[in-house]
């Protein structure tokens, strides 16, 4: 029985992590781009807060498949990746035997086994919404972030159009049909914890980060990205860029936040507005 559920286990750790790096390689023009756009995002604003051989650390909270390391790893001199999940640190360090600039930390986000003040940046993609005590895991985040350090969170928008077709689709016996759609590993998501743009930038506020830009990006057009596939793509990315900084932007999937621990002596910041 003890053998069962531990296969039982490893099997979960081996679908999650090939959902994860599938997502970024879909046959389904719309799922890629809303997975490596977000990437890219992330990836390119590290870029413009810290210039290249930074010395860091730079924390991956959540590092699951461990899509950023590459990119974080060229970029700066020290790179910490933790995960919950030991397999998928054991599974990813593979591909890093010969990187000195990785370190491997198993440890819960809400938990960080790690000192006060260490950290240059911490980025925290698509973690937040996992996690029951959202709030707990920022303040953990604020409490590891060097006086002027950055954080890079992404998250989704719980009133966005893929949030509220995958809360239909992604239930049983309908996730069968879908799976079949597309061909590619399929797994309900996991979103407990859907925070609206207005109450994470009070958050933020509130911890004490300065909240530095507010971005959100992400159309899904629920039935034509399965049946038009590059035309729904081509149309999701020229509309997502006209509905960002209206009152439709909690349409779009994902919200991106940069925030700044202010270095000391500076007074509490009020909340951000949204920028392009």
């Amino acid at each position: 029985m003890k053998k069962t559920r531990l296969n039982s286990a490893t099997d979960g750790i081996n679908d999650a992590l090939r959902l994860q790096r599938g997502l970024y390689t879909s046959r389904n023009p719309t799922r890629k781009w809303l997975h490596t756009s977000r990437l890219q995002w992330l990836i390119d604003t590290a870029g413009r807060y810290f210039p290249p051989g930074a010395k860091g650390p730079v924390i991956d909270i959540g590092t699951g498949c461990g899509i950023l390391l590459p990119a974080l790893s060229r970029h700066f001199e020290s790179v910490i990746a933790l995960d919950l999940e030991t397999e998928f640190l054991k599974q990813v360090k593979t591909g890093f035997k010969e990187n000195k600039a990785m370190q491997w930390l198993a440890g819960d986000a809400r938990f960080l086994p790690i000192r006060d003040n260490v950290a240059d940046l911490v980025v925290c993609a698509e973690v937040l919404e996992h996690i029951d005590s959202g709030l707990v895991c920022l303040k953990e985040i604020y409490r590891v972030l060097k006086p002027g350090g950055i954080l890079l969170l992404s998250t989704p928008q719980p009133f966005s159009l893929l949030e509220i077709t995958a809360g239909i689709l992604l239930r049983r016996p309908v996730i069968s049909l879908v799976r079949k759609i597309y061909r590619e590993p399929v797994l309900p998501t996991g979103h407990i914890n859907l925070m609206t743009s207005r109450r994470l930038n009070e958050s933020l506020a509130r911890i004490g980060f300065t909240v530095l830009e507010i971005h959100k990006s992400g159309l899904y057009l629920p039935g034509l990205a399965e049946t038009s596939a590059r035309f729904a793509q081509r149309l999701a990315a020229a509309l997502n860029t006209r509905l960002f900084n209206t009152k439709l932007d909690f349409l779009l999937w994902t919200q991106f936040f940069v925030a700044g621990k202010p270095a000391a002596g500076r007074g509490r910041p009020r909340p951000a507005k949204e920028q392009p």
